[in-house]
């Protein structure tokens, strides 16, 4: 009986001192342990909507959300970046990282992941070439082009699973619109932010109809019990949202898609095959002579007179720069209508407008503001910032300002302002229209500069290495 009571004695203690030991043995949340490390691992496509390289650097809409969940998280962003949808899938299932962003849509495969709320949507469309499709279903002979492991892959073979003719290609959206413009098919199934990003460099390729509802864009996550990193994306995904910063990211990366008409695209590419040649130089030399990007100075050109030197507009402008007779003083131009004296005081008149911008104002909308000011003047800009701050909105902001600059032409507002009414409506035209040409300038003229290094720091990896992270994840 004193036997078994020390046995009783010993087994009680033994399982307090386990009690106790585990009552101080803390075991991390995944969350706890990205904070622990500092570093955030994810996975997402070189792509023109997520992930790409610029003269700065590493870029792209989902790569500057995933640098403020890393911020906001107070820890490094590390970046796996894959070619498909299906390679960073797998990534995230063989735990090769914590968090994948890549305008997802998720398919049925990747149905074994947790993901985060939506932030943005999306619908699948149908795009062609030549002939209008009636519908999908009367789809008999046509080659179907789709991006390969692509959800509009995964969709079609669903909606069609016996359907023949696919042309798969293993690239990006805009080798799915090349392939189509090449005339290697006839029509091309992808989402809509794919298309809307690359639809101006190919203008004779053209949305027919949508396939979808909506679809939710949201980050995917490594699917386990701990939901802690997820509730973590949610938390600041609504808070980004709340602030306005998710709005004013949409509108950096996305605010000037779609600005432009077939026949304006048309235009854009006849007037850069056979009027620009004529002054490209004179651009490349007045850019470099005032620090700025030679194809930005030729997009305001453009804007300004379709690049034709004897533009002239009902209110005296004159020139590919339309510079009026005053400004045109100020910046040393002499005779308006010549090309090469245009094109340099249209440069430092706008180095000029770029000065006075605050400095405190962060590229690009310093930028966008400084095209603002070339358009409506610098007093009107000034108003609407003015505006936009007495209403509650941030006056640094192109988006918020972009959004007030159109009160100038109501009474109600100028009548109060220092410089009275504007056409207000006219500088948002101008830069959103500037913006685009911009872009395909860029497109078609990338700088020789344009390979930067990447930051170490960042951890840039090519798709076939893999990333040596903590075994516990």
């Amino acid at each position: 009986m004193k036997h078994l009571a020390s046995r009783i004695y010993l087994l009680i203690l033994v399982a307090l001192v386990t009690i106790g030991f585990l009552a101080g043995f803390h075991i991390q949340t995944l969350r706890q342990q990205v904070v622990s490390d500092g570093q955030l691992y994810a996975v997402t496509r070189y792509n023109p909507d997520s992930f790409y390289l610029n003269a700065q650097g590493p870029d792209g809409f989902e790569f500057a959300l995933l640098s403020a969940f890393a911020d906001w998280l107070q820890v490094s962003l590390k970046i796996r970046p894959e070619n498909s949808h299906k390679q960073l899938y797998e990534d995230l299932t063989l735990h090769l990282a914590q968090v994948g962003a890549a305008a997802l849509s998720p398919p049925d495969y990747a149905q074994k992941l947790a993901y985060s709320n939506p932030y943005l949507e999306v619908t699948r469309v149908l795009v062609f070439r030549n002939t209008y499709p009636e519908s999908l279903e009367h789809l008999t002979t046509e080659r179907i082009v789709v991006q390969e492991s692509s959800p509009s892959a995964q969709w079609l073979a669903q909606e069609l699973p016996d359907y023949k003719n696919v042309l798969t290609i293993p690239g990006n959206s805009t080798d799915i619109l090349l392939a189509l413009d090449q005339g290697e098919g006839d029509v091309a199934i992808m989402d809509s932010l794919e298309y809307d990003i690359d639809a101006a460099y190919f203008p004779n390729v053209k949305i027919a109809y949508d396939l979808t509802d909506p679809l939710p864009i949201r980050w995917a996550f490594t699917h386990q019990k701990d939901d802690s990193l997820v509730v973590a994306a949610n938390a600041f995904l609504e808070q980004y949202e709340s602030s306005g910063q998710l709005a004013q990211l949409t509108e950096r990366y996305y605010g000037a898609l779609n600005q432009f008409s077939y026949v304006g695209l048309q235009l854009f590419q006849r007037q850069m095959r056979d009027q620009l040649p004529k002054y490209q130089d004179y651009f490349i030399a007045a850019a470099e002579a005032n620090n700025l990007d030679w194809r930005l100075l030729a997009a305001i050109g453009f804007q300004e007179s379709r690049w034709r030197s004897r533009a002239v507009s009902p209110t005296g402008v004159r020139g590919i720069m339309m510079l009026t007779r005053t400004t045109a003083k100020s910046v040393g131009v002499t005779n308006r209508i010549d090309a090469e004296q245009s094109i340099q005081g249209g440069a430092r008149f706008f180095d000029r407008l770029t000065r006075v911008i605050p400095e405190h104002i962060p590229e690009p909308d310093r930028t966008w503001f400084a095209l603002a000011a070339y358009n409506v003047g610098s007093g009107h800009l000034q108003d609407a910032r003015y505006l936009t701050a007495q209403m509650g909105f941030n006056p640094d902001s192109w988006l918020d300002v972009m959004n007030h600059l159109p009160l100038l032409s109501d009474p109600k507002y100028y009548n109060n302002l220092t410089y009275g009414k504007a056409r207000g409506t006219e500088p948002v035209d101008y830069v959103q229209n500037i913006r685009r040409y911009y872009d395909l300038l860029k497109w078609r003229f990338p700088l020789n500069d344009e390979i930067p290094e990447l930051p170490a720091d960042l951890l840039v990896l090519p798709p076939a290495q893999n990333i040596s992270i903590p075994a516990t994840l």
